[in-house]
């Protein structure tokens, strides 16, 4: 079954986050999601659908390459100096800011990384 890679929805939208989030609970896959406003977005990944304590040592292991992967990439999504990396790592990445263009491929991206994590 294919899965989406992340889901866009306007920010404090809780009803989409919250289905969104059980949704990948259910089935296991990297919660992403693209919080949109007017013209700006933000991105985030959150580690907390994987329920097993082997997903979390896995992204723990990966953590400095989750790391480098985000700050080497942010310069492509970065539309101005108010863009930004709230937070970089395994257990969560957030950015900020973004057009939403630019979130949706980040977002794109992101899940791009942490399947591959995942696949290996």
């Amino acid at each position: 079954m294919q899965h989406p890679h992340f889901k866009a929805f306007k920010r404090g939208d809780i009803t989409a986050d919250n289905q969104w989030h059980h949704y990948c609970f259910n089935h296991q896959v990297p919660f992403i999601s693209v919080k949109y406003r007017t013209k700006l977005a933000d991105v985030e990944f959150d580690y907390i659908t994987y329920n097993t304590e082997e997903a979390d040592d896995l992204l723990m292991a990966n953590d400095e390459k989750i790391r480098q992967y985000i700050f080497d990439k942010f310069s492509d999504y970065a539309h101005n100096d108010r863009c930004y990396i709230a937070h970089a790592g395994w257990n969560i990445i957030l950015l900020k800011d973004l057009t939403i263009e630019s979130a949706n491929r980040a977002a794109e991206d992101i899940y791009g990384l942490i399947s591959s994590i995942f696949a290996n």
